[in-house]
């Protein structure tokens, strides 16, 4: 099973799709089918990359869900937004990383996802 919600970011003009999977395989054919690329998430718990026209996915493991990868995973994806459109000021990361930290919380909420401690 794949859930998927669209968040927009309008202050930053880009959008975060987020992806929760059952499994890691089930993403990997997702994102080849979609893009036709090839990449490696087989041993991770969550993931970030870019689509391009700036549309980032954030995918998270179902049964791995926890604080520790919201936190780990919303950095990496304030990162690579930041970095694609030459911020460095950590104000503004840091706004964007509490309103995306919202954002994702009020979605997996919303579809009753667990979050363990």
């Amino acid at each position: 099973m794949m859930s998927k919600s669209t968040i927009k970011v309008p202050l930053y003009e880009c959008k975060v799709v987020l992806i929760v999977t059952s499994t890691m395989e089930e993403l990997q054919q997702h994102v080849y089918k979609k893009k036709k690329a090839n990449v490696d998430v087989l041993d991770t718990h969550g993931v970030v990359f870019n689509w391009g026209n700036a549309e980032y996915v954030l995918a998270l493991k179902e049964e791995s869900l926890s604080h520790n990868l919201l936190a780990h995973e919303l950095f990496h994806l304030v990162m690579a937004i930041t970095h694609d459109i030459d911020i460095e000021d950590e104000e503004s990361q840091a706004w964007l990383v509490g309103y995306l930290t919202e954002q994702v919380y009020k979605v997996l909420n919303k579809k009753k996802f667990v979050i363990k401690g």
